[in-house]
């Protein structure tokens, strides 16, 4: 179990501060047309560069003018779609005219289009400033061992932990991979939960011989972690040309319950709940806290709410710019929950916190520092008396 008093969330605004390249959930394919992700007139052949070492070429068997057409035609555009409610609609198996109109292969695409526009996130950021601040703060959570909660597919923040030399992708996601190999270092100082999958997670082409699909990590190329799309995976976790692996990725379903059903994404909600129900100071930087998520909607109440909470008084931070995304957090103000939105902007929030690390930069400094506090004060008493 991981306790901590304190935890992070995060959502794709944390993503969106530290990159022009990030997009947001509207708008999704409009960035991805001009990052060359999504060609609306061409096919997908998704293949990231990073990765060109482990790759075989190969084409997804679709055509991005297909799903250009379909968000069109029940969108109105695929320029202004949100991307939550087209994947829900491609993935959507009820329709009778799913087989018709090529929704399945038209879905698939999607998965890579989300999976390369998000690709290069982690070296594009807005400012040199901004990409030390977040390299600071990926210190600080090992430093303190601080876990955080992602609803990221990227490979931004696990990058800069990985850069730590304190966090392993073997151990640091909370779960223990297939074929995974473990390194000789030491175990990872933090957790990074990430509740919606993320892009260097695979799942094979080829099942193993008893039918086996599991999750697998993809290899670290020259110290970067690569996106699992086209990587090449064998029994023993090495390379081979027999089989390839598509990113293990739940996207933004209104309706997730099939994706729920797989045990290492069961084991890491869990955690999360585990995560949530320990911590007194709850920091959400860029989540929106959608109404359709129920998920995590159930999630946070029985984290908060339920038998398994810890403190009878606790605080979440909400870190949005999005007026709206603020208010929907403040339904989980009430008993012994209070809701702080005051700093709408998620650098200015993570230069404060990194700050205050700096002063105290270990769990030991802060604890001494509480108790010179406490001594400080019961002196002052003893003087009054």
């Amino acid at each position: 179990m991981i306790k901590h008093e304190d935890c992070f969330i995060l959502g794709a605004g944390f993503s969106c501060a530290y990159s022009d390249a990030a997009p947001g959930m509207l708008g999704f394919l409009k960035k991805a047309v001009e990052l060359g992700s999504f060609s609306p007139e061409k096919l997908h052949m998704g293949m990231p560069e990073t990765a060109r070492h482990y790759m075989r070429e190969s084409t997804t068997g679709g055509s991005h003018k297909e799903l250009a057409e379909l968000a069109t035609n029940y969108f109105g555009s695929y320029e202004a779609v949100n991307i939550e409610r087209l994947a829900t609609f491609l993935a959507t198996e009820t329709s009778p005219y799913r087989g018709k109109e090529a929704r399945e292969r038209a879905y698939s695409d999607l998965l890579l289009i989300i999976a390369d526009t998000l690709k290069g996130i982690s070296a594009a950021p807005r400012t040199l400033e901004i990409r030390d601040l977040y390299a600071d703060f990926a210190k600080a959570l090992v430093s303190l061992e601080i876990p955080v909660i992602s609803f990221n597919y990227d490979l931004l923040l696990d990058q800069f932990l990985f850069d730590t030399k304190q966090w392993r992708p073997f151990d640091g996601y909370g779960a223990t991979f297939s074929h995974a190999k473990k390194t000789e270092d030491e175990r990872s100082k933090t957790a990074l939960l990430k509740l919606h999958g993320s892009l260097n997670w695979g799942v094979r082409d080829v099942s193993y011989e008893d039918g086996r699909t599991p999750i697998e990590l993809a290899p670290v190329f020259n110290e970067t972690l690569v996106p699992a799309s086209g990587v090449i995976a064998t029994d023993g976790g090495c390379l081979n040309i027999n089989h390839s692996w598509r990113p293990y990725i739940i996207p933004p379903l209104a309706n997730k319950e099939g994706e729920y059903g797989n045990p290492l994404v069961r084991l890491l909600w869990h955690k999360a709940r585990d995560v949530l129900a320990s911590a007194r100071r709850i920091h959400v930087l860029g989540y929106s806290f959608p109404v359709g998520d129920f998920h995590v909607d159930t999630l946070f109440r029985e984290a908060l709410y339920g038998f398994e909470s810890r403190f009878d008084h606790r605080t979440i931070y909400v870190v949005n710019r999005d007026e709206d995304a603020r208010a929907r957090a403040k339904k989980f103000a009430w008993n012994h929950v209070q809701v702080n939105a005051d700093t709408p902007e998620i650098v200015t929030y993570l230069e404060s916190f990194v700050a205050a690390w700096k002063e105290c930069p270990t769990k030991k400094a802060r604890l001494e520092r509480r108790i010179a506090g406490l001594r400080a004060a019961e002196h002052k008493g003893s003087e009054r008396n």
